[in-house]
């Protein structure tokens, strides 16, 4: 028995050994295989390389044939001369240019010194005139005080100018800052705390009072907001800043087609319910704002009563599609429209007046009491078409 289990064993390690063997050589002719593979591969990209490279030999020999050619032929026909020339002439408009220069440095140079002497001159007379007054006791009245600094509005006004809030120079100096990339480590905790700046800076207040303190606040007027102030103003207004909001006055703002864009999306939000007094004068509104700002009102049925969009660019195209708004009931509260200076032309200007004067005037505006059309440019025609108009509407 033991014979035989030793010859079993012997005869599966012959098994093994000529199973590797031949795996083996299936392996060596596998990989000379890729070897030969790679090698025709080599050959025939050094073939091609050969190839390219002589070809673009002989085009860059052809090519400096060419250029030889050209540049006999250039000095056959004078072109040294006409270059010679020219660089003649741009010396010399070089050498005027210097000298007109510098007579003007000259001259500026003189006239800044006696600019100098004057001022030194009038500021002499003037202390020496502030020293008489002095003695005379009539000072107070040349150099008066600096007016006191303006006082922060209280929380339980009912009327605010909003103002944005200057920056300080560090904060300035920390966004041109850039955090150092000093290994993973560093760069993630320079990630992190830009993060936590970032989301402090976020909770702050943009204007120079928190906003949503002031909860009787019935009007606001803003202050060179811009767009960006308009987004702040309407975030402060949706988390739920000044509920009594009757009057908002955004006028000269500059808020342009963006601010609108963020004051709809807050009408729609309902960020104030118990407006009813909006003034746009004067913000660089074109045609494409006007539906922006109605469809926000309609949507967060806001009810306004006075509208004012006076100064803005609307033209003929926004006359018409406001003609068309309120034809589709988007002035169903409205007391005043103020549409004057908006270089409004005849074809807008007729729109407006067969809208406002439609027969279902009861039923799409029955509180309308004023139509502002003045200062626009419509023809004498026009004009003179729309002269048996009702008192309330004004061109």
């Amino acid at each position: 028995r033991e014979q035989r289990k030793a010859d079993r064993l012997a005869q599966e390690a012959e098994d093994d050994r000529i199973e590797k063997e031949a795996l083996q050589r299936e392996e060596w002719a596998k990989r000379k295989e890729d070897e030969e593979f790679l090698q025709y591969v080599r050959d025939e990209d050094e073939r091609r390389y050969r190839r390219v490279k002589a070809q673009r030999q002989k085009e860059m020999e052809n090519t400096m044939c060419r250029m030889t050619l050209f540049e006999k032929w250039d000095l056959e026909n004078g072109v040294i001369n006409r270059r010679l020339q020219a660089e003649k002439d741009a010396k010399d408009k070089r050498d005027r240019e210097a000298d007109a220069k510098l007579a003007d440095d000259t001259f500026r140079a003189a006239k800044a010194h006696n600019a100098e002497l004057l001022r030194l001159e009038q500021e002499h007379d003037t202390q020496t005139a502030l020293t008489t007054m002095r003695r005379a006791g009539m000072i107070a009245g040349v150099n008066p005080p600096r007016p006191d600094p303006r006082e922060p509005p209280n929380e339980t006004d009912v009327e605010i100018l909003l103002r944005v809030k200057e920056k300080r120079p560090e904060e300035e100096e920390e966004e041109v800052r850039e955090p150092e990339q000093t290994g993973s480590r560093g760069a993630r905790r320079a990630a992190i705390q830009k993060h936590r700046t970032k989301k402090k800076k976020q909770e702050e207040s943009h204007f120079e009072i928190e906003l949503k303190r002031f909860r009787t606040v019935e009007k606001i007027q803003g202050f060179k907001l811009g767009p960006i102030g308009v987004r702040y103003l309407v975030r402060d207004l949706v988390l739920g800043a000044c509920p009594r909001l009757d009057t908002l006055d955004l006028g000269w703002n500059h808020i342009g087609r963006q601010g609108v864009k963020f004051l709809s999306d807050g009408f729609k939000r309902k960020c104030a319910p118990n407006l009813t007094r909006l003034d746009l004068r004067a913000n660089l509104l074109m045609p494409n704002s006007i539906e922006l700002l109605l469809e926000g009102l309609v949507k967060g049925q806001v009810k306004l009563k006075v509208l004012d969009l006076r100064a803005n660019a609307f033209k003929d195209d926004g006359g018409c599609l406001i003609a068309s708004l309120a034809l589709e009931g988007c002035f169903d509260t409205l007391e005043e429209l103020h549409l004057e200076s908006c270089e409004i032309r005849s074809r807008g200007m007729w729109a407006l007046f067969q809208a406002f004067q439609a027969e279902a005037r009861g039923k799409l505006f029955p509180s309308l009491q004023h139509v502002g059309l003045r200062h626009n440019r419509a023809a004498p025609e026009t004009l003179r078409r729309m002269k048996n108009c009702p008192p309330w509407i004004a061109f």
